[in-house]
């Protein structure tokens, strides 16, 4: 008999391992079980959020990392003459006014949806494949995109970072340093 179950209180002891570790595959499970319906929900209000140009809507569905992206993108903008003369004629001087005013004119490609229409639209992407990575981040697949979700602020929220990143360095001519910050973040 292997020795560490001769001794009753190493039997007693193994039993408690085993059973807090189903137990933590059954409360992850729930975790995860509990939070689907918040993320769908998360990905429903932040797709209507782009489809109706609500910035606040918007914000409020987005993760810390991505506010940065638009600190960190707005900041360099000021320093490219042209991009700040686009600032100031605008009236664009904070990072809030900034991410409303990109925003909405992002949104103005769908301002012929009906209401209906853009409901189906948040319902498709909010139905996509769900994918949990941990209980603290999920990815949902819908129409040929990934979605990265994570849970900050005691909420799930959408992590846009990295697509942002791609499509400012890709389509704007910020100065080295601006670049280098964005592709660190």
């Amino acid at each position: 008999m292997n020795p560490l179950f001769r001794k009753p209180h190493a039997i007693a002891l193994t039993f408690v391992l085993i059973a807090s570790l189903g137990a933590h595959v059954v409360r992850a499970q729930d975790t995860r079980a509990g939070a689907e319906p918040l993320i769908r929900t998360a990905v429903y209000e932040s797709c209507l959020a782009t489809l109706t140009g609500d910035a606040k809507l918007y914000r409020s569905h987005i993760v810390r990392r991505t506010i940065e992206l638009y600190r960190l993108v707005f900041e360099g903008f000021k320093e490219v003459p042209d991009y700040a003369a686009i600032l100031k004629d605008n009236n664009l001087d904070t990072v809030e006014k900034f991410i409303d005013a990109s925003f909405k004119a992002g949104a103005a490609q769908w301002v012929n949806l009906s209401k209906d229409e853009v409901e189906q639209r948040a319902r498709a992407q909010s139905n996509g494949k769900l994918t949990f990575l941990s209980d603290q981040e999920a990815i949902l697949e819908f129409g040929g995109s990934t979605m990265r979700i994570v849970f900050e602020d005691k909420a799930w929220k959408i992590d846009e970072t990295e697509d942002g990143k791609k499509m400012f360095l890709d389509n704007f001519h910020l100065t080295g340093a601006t670049r280098a910050k964005i592709e660190k973040l």
